[in-house]
């Protein structure tokens, strides 16, 4: 893959979303990005849930504390990244591992604003509380 800067010279960070986020809503500068969800069977199984978790958690310090090397490894996996893309995205990004439980008002916020502007946007209603279900 080609570098960012060979590609479009002209891209470059000029806002933090997080940042802008926390200014905006005057709220603590976190934007929920992702989720790991259990279905089915696997739902059942909270020693699984709890173990993909602290998997999760420890895969994602070590990415941050070895950007370059977890670079290289998205690479070889992805064409369309380059090492140097993924690390430097990490040093980028506040990423955390954070259990929905413990993200909850946080999350039940970003959906709120979303819901405000498109309610199908998280199919007209917020998750019941079995979505935040934790893991033992």
């Amino acid at each position: 893959s080609v570098p960012v800067s060979v590609v479009a010279p002209e891209l470059h960070r000029s806002i933090d979303l997080q940042q802008e986020w926390g200014r905006v809503f005057e709220r603590e500068a976190r934007v929920p990005q992702a989720g790991i969800v259990a279905v089915g069977d696997f739902a059942d199984q909270p020693e699984l849930m709890a173990r993909i978790h602290r998997a999760y958690d420890e895969a994602l310090r070590w990415c941050q504390q070895n950007a370059i090397e977890c670079g290289e490894t998205v690479a070889r996996h992805i064409d369309l990244l380059s090492a140097e893309a993924v690390a430097d995205a990490i040093a980028a990004s506040p990423l955390e591992a954070v259990p929905a439980a413990q993200a909850r008002e946080a999350l039940e916020f970003f959906y709120g604003v979303l819901a405000e502007r498109n309610p199908a946007l998280i199919g007209g209603k917020l998750p019941e509380d079995a979505f935040y279900a934790e893991a033992k």
